[in-house]
């Protein structure tokens, strides 16, 4: 094992620092992995060690440039949710996501994501800290941009949108059109902790 986020994690379930047990891997449900420690220190990452993990089901990525290999391997795995935290994609080929269903996919604050989150399909999408272009067409039943920057909000007309979650402004802004759209709008307040209101679609 190299990866010194996934040794820390063992070490804290297991007690100890190698020599582990198929059957005791087989445990492990839930991986971080992280490139810097809290003092902003590079920490050693190889996706790599992934690969000795048959029942994992959770992944964080964090602080990491990600290549179409480095996915690739990541997808191997028997994961239903991902989340990338300030992670660049930009030497990343979309279609590398093609025909991946996810149950939840969170982004905060990622790089270059612009055709990657078209092509990949999850149950739950939920962006945070990104900017969405006019090319933006999630393919999800919820999508939460409540923290994002929204060109437009065309991607409602996809039949497979059935839920989204704004801002209060993001919602002032789209009134007409999201009431329009079939899909049910939940509306937050400006901390992002409550909600200030639902309207219901039809979808």
């Amino acid at each position: 094992m190299k990866t010194t986020s996934i040794k820390e994690s063992l070490f804290f379930q297991f007690g100890k620092k190698d020599n582990y047990t198929p059957e005791e891997l087989k445990q492990v449900k839930y991986l971080s992995i992280d490139h810097y420690d809290i003092n902003g220190q590079i920490l050693d990452v190889d996706f790599l060690d992934l690969n000795k993990f048959t029942e994992l089901t959770g992944l964080t990525v964090k602080d990491c440039v990600l290549s179409t290999q480095i996915i690739a391997t990541i997808l191997r795995q028997t994961l239903k949710t991902i989340s990338f935290i300030r992670c660049d994609f930009t030497i990343v080929d979309p279609f590398v996501f093609d025909r991946v269903h996810l149950q939840e996919l969170n982004m905060n604050g990622c790089e270059h994501t612009e055709d990657m989150v078209n092509f990949l399909t999850a149950d739950r999408m939920i962006l945070r800290n990104m900017e969405l272009d006019e090319d933006f067409r999630p393919k999800a039943e919820y999508v939460h941009v409540w923290a994002c920057k929204v060109d437009n909000f065309e991607f409602v007309k996809n039949i497979m949108v059935k839920k989204i979650v704004v801002s209060l402004a993001q919602y002032k802004e789209n009134e007409a059109f999201l009431k329009a759209s079939g899909v049910t709008v939940e509306v937050l307040e400006d901390d992002g902790q409550f909600t200030a209101f639902i309207v219901e679609g039809n979808r």
